[in-house]
């Protein structure tokens, strides 16, 4: 408040004012908006051009690594193939000359290795002893067998949980029980089986009594029921 008590005025003209003005997201962003001036105006700018990506080959580097004896169980006989670390120096080729001199790509059947050839590259390329090629084809063998074995289980367990399955079914089908009455006489069987271990001193007491089942003071069995049920 001045001293004739009105207010003052900023001393901050207009254009002072529009220079402080707080840019939005979208103007910080640049999303949509230019940069502003020195006026305070802002001026669109056109959209960038997408920018052209070149992918190009020149030369392809070639190594051979050595050959080795390998434990890779997929073979038909005899020791597998693997390759070493160590390997020939690179050669440079040109992209033109590899593709004008490549020959046909080979077939699954023409990049199976027979056995004997096998163990020849193994002999001379890879100095490998005869010790060394036996010990690899028992160890093959061996991972074979276990395989055969993982899969042949598998298959037994899955086939011994369908024939349950279909048991069960045809047991409540002749039986004419449903799954909830089948599950009550269980249960029922269990009880009796309990009781009767309980007459004979098998059963600890205390068991029956938290139960609150009341023990009977006699039991007979029935030779056709002396191992399914009771009679008293």
């Amino acid at each position: 408040m001045g001293p004739d008590g009105k207010p003052l005025k900023s001393c901050m003209s207009n254009s002072n004012l529009r220079s402080l003005h707080c840019p939005s997201d979208e103007e910080s962003l640049g999303v949509g908006f230019g940069a502003e001036d020195d006026a305070g105006s802002a001026s669109t700018s056109p959209p960038s051009k997408p920018m052209k990506r070149n992918i190009s080959f020149q030369n392809i580097e070639v190594r051979e690594y050595e050959r080795a004896v390998g434990d890779h169980p997929c073979v038909s006989s005899g020791p597998p193939l693997t390759i070493g670390w160590k390997h020939t120096d690179v050669v440079s080729v040109s992209l033109d000359d590899y593709e004008n001199a490549k020959p046909e790509a080979r077939t699954r059947v023409e990049m199976m290795i027979p056995r004997r050839e096998r163990e020849n590259i193994l002999r001379t390329e890879a100095n490998a002893t005869t010790g060394e090629i036996m010990k690899a084809t028992k160890s093959v063998n061996i991972i074979k067998g276990n395989r055969k074995k993982t899969a042949a289980t598998t298959d037994m367990h899955h086939i011994q949980e369908a024939t349950e399955f279909v048991n069960r079914r045809l047991k409540r089908v002749t039986s004419g029980k449903d799954k909830d009455q089948e599950q009550e006489d269980l249960w029922e069987n269990a009880h009796q089986v309990a009781l009767k271990k309980y007459m004979n001193g098998e059963l600890d007491p205390s068991l029956i009594e938290e139960s609150g089942v009341k023990p009977p003071t006699s039991i007979t069995f029935s030779p056709s029921e002396e191992d399914n049920g009771l009679s008293f």
